[in-house]
């Protein structure tokens, strides 16, 4: 009976080896397949190397807004950053996007004001209504008179030829100018002197 329980305990003891205990060499669970899958992705995940141009090739989309000091801009903060060619063109064309949308945004705007200004010129009970077309002939005979071509440029450029208060004010020096001439009597044609642009602008005023 003992040198049966001797030889189970014997046996037991044999089994239940520890690291500690072991004399056999302690073995790895890592494959060579392994070592070789984690040495590529080591090799993959190294980074490529960076090619800072000398000059950079920036290329401007064909409806840029962006000017060429813009362009040059770009380059030197590029170089100075330390950017490839490639992520230069990057910041390039978020730049271009960026000018776009603002001037697009400021189009609409602008447009939206002169079609208002052009509503209350049409609404206004002095010039609009039913006078509204011989109010914006007589303004218009006032600039083609007395306006250059470069005025008449900025007017259009700015949208100010559509201002109710320049409207308004064109509108009515040129009832005034169209009064010049007037028939007395009901048979001839009275021409009054020549009056100062002072004078029709300003009638009451004395000199």
């Amino acid at each position: 009976m003992e040198e049966a329980t001797q030889s189970v305990q014997d046996t037991t003891n044999t089994d239940k080896s520890t690291i500690l205990t072991q004399t056999d060499e302690p073995t790895t669970d890592v494959k060579a397949e392994e070592v070789e899958v984690k040495q590529e992705v080591e090799t993959k995940s190294k980074p490529e190397e960076r090619i800072i141009p000398e000059k950079y090739e920036l290329k401007l989309s064909e409806d840029s807004r962006l000017s060429a000091e813009a362009l040059e801009e770009i380059s030197e903060y590029a170089k100075q950053k330390g950017l490839t060619n490639e992520e230069a063109q990057d910041v390039l064309s978020r730049d271009e996007k960026v000018v776009q949308g603002f001037v697009s945004r400021n189009q609409a705007q602008f447009e939206q004001v002169q079609s208002d200004w052009v509503n209350q010129i049409k609404q206004d009970s002095e010039i609009g209504g039913d006078r509204f077309n011989e109010s914006v002939v007589a303004a218009k005979s006032v600039v083609d008179r007395f306006g250059s071509e470069e005025f008449r440029q900025e007017l259009n450029e700015s949208g100010y030829g559509n201002h109710p208060g320049l409207v308004r004010l064109f509108a009515k020096v040129g009832r005034a100018m169209a009064n010049d001439k007037f028939v007395h009597g009901g048979a001839s044609v009275v021409e009054e002197p020549p009056q100062s642009h002072e004078n029709i602008l300003y009638p009451e005023t004395k000199t």
